[in-house]
């Protein structure tokens, strides 16, 4: 029981680790900026790319 609450705590452990790193700060900003310049496909496009993207 012990080997495999650790191969499961070590797979969770990798996924995280192996996940693309976003700042969230920098998004925002980002997002905020398209958003104020009347670009919203832009900003939406954006975001449909981070939450396609498999390695996030």
């Amino acid at each position: 029981m012990n080997k495999f609450l650790f191969v499961l705590i070590f797979f969770c452990l990798y996924l995280n680790t192996k996940a693309q790193q976003i700042n969230s700060e920098a998004l925002n900003k980002e997002i905020s900026q398209l958003n104020d310049a009347y670009k919203y496909e832009e900003s939406i496009i954006k975001l449909e790319e981070i939450l396609h993207n498999k390695k996030s």
